[in-house]
């Protein structure tokens, strides 16, 4: 668990460094009393005298906290009179710029004077450079105000933490009298609750609606948050080498389908049929390997939409945002892996299927070279990285042991949408591991056998045994019946459904159902905040712009809800009807989908209500993206790795074209 130390270090704005709390000044001086204390039990056990009072005078804690206080307030009241200044010079601009105007706006008819409202929105929608500047500058107001805002609240919650602190460690009279003064002193600060930049806020939020939004409160706060300014475009070498790795990745998956699928179809001019991809013996291998990847791009897409909404997943789920991969990484990972993923595919399949009748041992260390290179390339993560996810999977596998989590439940849950996934993984290591992928295919493969009565039942049912653990140390934690001890009931039926599936049908049918409509309402309502009939079936305060995402979001998880219970039945179960084994292949890939869906509204719900209450206080700060641009040094970078990717390219077709001429 990360020190508020640490977070508060994270999470300050650089400019302002020096107006903030000096938080480990006031620890120390919380401590000098302390130890005071304890001198003066020593030298006296019956009670200090006044002697001694004198020749150990008072620490200065009290003055340093006013000090304290007196600066964030000079600064929050500084920065507020210039915000409340610059709303005025845009709202004289304005008025400015609709008079300017007056002569294209529609003349009122019947007499009838046109609102204010309307005026203002028609002037929005007039294409005059006015208009632009004024909606920029409204945007940067309501990003200083969000900064403000952080900062005052950031600061009083340090504040606070210092009286608690000084309440645990100073218990005699005289603390116990400073601490109820200074605690009033905190609070008659106007930073301690940020009321008028809340009602700043709002303002400007409304105010952005009718001007800019033709009044739509839906996506109000998103557009103001979201608008981006317009910048002058330069060369971007970093997306140039990002598109030319996904080129390259969609080259390489069409030569793969058309020369392995569409043409494995049909018949050679011999009459032997070409070997299949699923008939190989490494299939099981590269099917897991493919689903890791596709699950990588997936993970992008989801960092990618709470960058761009400004979800503080880094704080949400104690992350250090200066060594934590962002969309960008993700993705430039993913298109490495998989453009190699698939060179490696299309090699192996070609040295199985070019000679069918002969056997090729040596073939099965194609796939191996990959496997090792994969792992040697997620085996060099800095320490941090890896200290931090054996720590993850301490804490969930000693699950009572520990205190749970935002970021357990979330990780969990992600590994149940990721059972088949495991279980290929898992047939790899023991294909690799046993030799077995240097025999013939004509042996007789023990790994399938020995994973499907032990291995694979135990990654079904894992992940949803923790997680019900999990829930029944939240409702032993909190005493609440809803959601934990719900929650964790839920989980326990769908784990006894899944392993032990009822043999009769009506039963199975309506066990199956239930699940379904319960996963989907579960997701829609307490995971995600939404369903609120007062809200249009939505839920209060948005983070993305569009209504129509939410709809949609809900839609396409009640479809692909009953592919989550799909994905969780183990492979080769005798219980199991054929149309799950039938559908699990589909399911395979739309479950990754439907998991990526309800991370990103789930994170919201976090951010905005800290439903589960895994935290003590509401408020988070918006995601900083930094600079987002590219420096001239990794342009530089980027443009000679451009370079190297066209140079490989190229030597290549040359050389495919010329051994396709000789041959």
């Amino acid at each position: 668990m990360r020190t508020f130390k640490e977070k508060l270090a994270l999470h300050m704005i650089p400019e302002w460094e020096e107006h903030y709390v000096n938080y480990v000044q006031l620890k120390v001086h919380v401590k000098k009393i302390q130890r005071r204390a304890i001198y003066l039990e020593l030298v006296n056990p019956h009670g200090p005298t006044e002697t001694i009072r004198l020749l150990s005078p008072p620490t200065p804690f009290e003055r340093e906290f006013t000090a304290e206080c007196n600066k964030v307030q000079a600064w929050y009241m500084n920065q507020l009179d210039e915000c409340r200044q610059q709303w005025v010079r845009l709202q004289d601009q304005h008025a400015a710029t609709l008079a300017a105007h007056a002569h294209l706006l529609p003349s009122p008819t019947n007499g009838v004077r046109r609102n204010s409202v309307l005026d203002s929105s028609t002037s929005m929608r007039l294409g005059s450079p006015e208009r632009l500047s004024i909606k920029w500058s409204l945007v940067d107001l309501y990003k200083r105000l969000r900064k403000l805002q952080n900062f005052a609240l950031l600061n009083y919650k340090a504040l606070r933490k210092i009286l608690k602190k000084h309440k645990r460690k100073c218990s005699e009279e005289r603390s116990v009298r400073v601490r109820g003064i200074l605690f009033d002193k905190l609070h008659a600060y106007g930073f301690s609750h940020a009321l008028p930049v809340k009602e700043f806020l709002t303002q400007l939020e409304v105010y952005f609606a009718k001007t800019v939004l033709d009044d739509d409160c839906i996506k109000m706060a998103p557009a103001v948050v979201l608008e981006s300014e317009w910048k002058e475009p330069t060369p971007q070498w970093h997306s140039v080498y990002m598109g030319l790795k996904l080129g390259m990745c969609m080259v390489l998956a069409l030569w793969l389908v058309w020369d392995h699928v569409v043409l494995g179809a049909l018949r050679h001019e011999d009459g032997h049929a070409r070997l299949k991809i699923s008939e190989t013996r490494a299939y099981p291998f590269y099917r897991g390997m493919g689903l890791v990847l596709y699950c990588m791009w997936l993970w992008g897409g989801v960092l990618y939409c709470w960058q761009a909404t400004r979800i503080n997943y880094c704080y949400i789920c104690d992350f250090d945002p200066r060594t934590t991969r962002g969309c960008t990484r993700v993705f430039e990972e993913a298109s490495h892996l998989t453009s190699l993923y698939l060179i490696d595919l299309i090699v192996y399949v070609q040295a199985e299927t070019s000679h069918p009748t002969l056997t090729m041992p040596s073939a099965g260390y194609i796939p191996l070279i990959y496997f090792i290179y994969v792992l040697v390339y997620f085996g060099r993560r800095e320490w941090g990285q890896a200290r931090r996810l054996l720590l993850l999977t301490r804490d969930i596998l000693l699950t009572p042991l520990f205190p749970v989590t935002y970021w357990h439940m979330f990780f969990l849950s992600c590994m149940t949408s990721a059972v088949k996934m495991n279980e290929d993984l898992a047939w790899s290591m023991c294909y690799f591991s046993t030799g077995e992928f240097q025999t013939t295919p004509t042996l007789d493969r023990s790994c399938a056998r020995s994973l499907e009565h032990v291995v694979v039942p135990l990654l079904s049912g894992l992940p949803l045994t923790w997680l019900s653990l999990q829930c029944l140390r939240r409702a032993y934690k909190l005493q609440l019946v809803f959601p934990c001890l719900v929650n964790a009931v839920k989980y326990a039926i769908t784990c006894w459904v899944v392993l032990s599936i009822p043999p009769s049908q009506v039963t199975r049918t309506l066990l199956f159902v239930s699940l379904w409509l319960s996963t989907w309402l579960w997701d829609v309502v307490v995971d995600w905040g939404l369903g609120r009939p007062q809200h249009r079936f939505l839920g209060h305060g948005l983070m993305y712009t569009q209504a129509w995402v939410y709809y949609g979001a809900m839609a396409i998880d009640f479809i692909l809800s009953f592919a989550w219970l799909l994905v969780l039945v183990p492979r080769g179960s005798q219980q199991v009807p054929s149309w799950v084994e039938t559908l699990q292949p589909v399911a395979m890939l739309l479950e990754p989908i439907r998991r990526a869906i309800w991370a990103c509204f789930a994170m919201e719900n976090e951010h905005l209500r800290n439903a589960p209450q895994y935290r003590k206080h509401t408020l988070i700060p918006l995601y900083d993206r930094g600079g987002g641009g590219v420096s001239e040094m990794t342009g530089q970078y980027y443009a000679l790795k451009v370079g190297v990717v066209v140079v490989i390219v190229c030597v290549c077709s040359v050389a495919a074209i010329a051994i396709s001429g000789t041959a």
